[in-house]
């Protein structure tokens, strides 16, 4: 049996301190791969990409140590390559840190191996990779869809995957079987990292001779909630929110006129919410439909680089970081 997992964000805080929900799915994966053959990790182990330490991922390493099954770990494009020097030493030696295109044999298998490297374009790199009983990567694949629900424009093309019988994918979040016959499978992340991450969160276990079966873990959800209030605010804003779940990552996009909307009582409605693990308002006057403002206890308006980022997760965008950090250089460059 294997047990392919991917793209951790161990270092993700956009939603608060999540430490325990981390420790708790880990220990769920962790636990599956005791009992495999080979534990696959697909790429992405940390966040941002900047500044990281050894006590970041010490949660990782610790579990590595405590399974002693045969291990590859491949580079994904969150993970900085001093973080694979600071895994040697921390991890124990069934473990395989794989940062270039490469082909490692482990517990009977031979795995062709295409991490995340900068500049690489991963459809040369393929060509000088052998046959192999898999390949594992951290890219975009042919067929794949974001979770806006938009396909991917640049991939790798299903036909130069053929050449192997299994490929496991790491980089989208959401589990998703690209091609025939489930061969080209993403396992998808674990935990949610953005309000645009709304799928289901799990691994995928392969049995000898079966196909790749996805297995959930008690991650939280995401809910993003649309509430138009009118005359009666609170009555609009209590029918929104009546069928959350305890235990839900929330956020609130409310519209309406003004006057309506300073009638609304934020801690009350703050109170209505089951238990939120993480709890975020957005409100958005109609007669101002471009300006956003963000609800704590109050109201204060937003500052371009947070518009930016609620722009961002609204429209569920891939790659949210990246694409954050370079709206964030230009805001930054022209003084706004």
């Amino acid at each position: 049996m294997i047990v392919f997992t991917a793209d951790l964000h161990f270092t993700s805080r956009r939603f608060g301190d999540l430490t325990e929900h981390y420790r708790r799915v880990w220990e769920e994966v962790l636990e599956a791969a005791s009992r495999a053959d080979l534990f696959v990790i697909l790429g992405d182990i940390v966040h941002v990409p900047r500044d990281v330490k050894l006590t970041d991922v010490a949660m990782f390493c610790a579990g590595l140590n405590e399974v002693a099954v045969p291990t590859v770990v491949i580079r994904g494009n969150h993970d900085p390559i001093e973080l694979f020097t600071l895994l040697k030493e921390a991890v124990p030696r069934h473990v395989e840190l794989v940062t270039e295109p490469s082909c490692v044999e482990t517990a009977g298998y031979r795995i062709a191996c295409l991490p995340f490297v900068e500049h690489l374009d991963q459809r040369d790199a393929l060509a000088g990779l052998p046959e192999a009983d898999m390949l594992i990567l951290h890219g975009t694949v042919e067929g794949v869809v974001f979770p806006s629900g938009v396909s991917a424009e640049e991939f790798v093309p299903l036909q130069l995957l053929r050449r192997w019988p299994l490929v496991a994918c790491g980089h989208i979040h959401s589990y998703q079987v690209c091609g025939e016959n489930a061969v080209v499978f993403y396992p998808g992340s674990l935990m949610p990292t953005d309000f645009g991450d709304l799928s289901q969160k799990g691994y995928v276990v392969l049995k000898p001779g079966g196909k790749p079966v996805f297995t959930p873990v008690s991650a939280p959800a995401v809910e993003v909630v649309s509430i138009t209030v009118g005359e009666e605010p609170m009555r609009d804003v209590a029918e929104g929110v009546s069928k959350l779940q305890p235990g839900c990552i929330v956020r609130l996009d409310i519209s309406g006129h003004q006057s309506d909307l300073a009638r609304i009582d934020y801690q009350a409605l703050k109170a209505m919410l089951p238990e939120p693990v993480f709890y975020e308002l957005i409100v958005q006057p109609i007669e101002r439909v471009k300006s956003e403002e963000v609800i704590a206890g109050g109201i204060t308006a937003l500052p371009p680089a947070e518009q930016l980022r609620a722009y961002l997760e609204r429209e569920g965008v891939e790659l949210l970081e990246e694409v954050y950090a370079k709206g964030l250089g230009i805001i930054e460059s022209r003084g706004a």
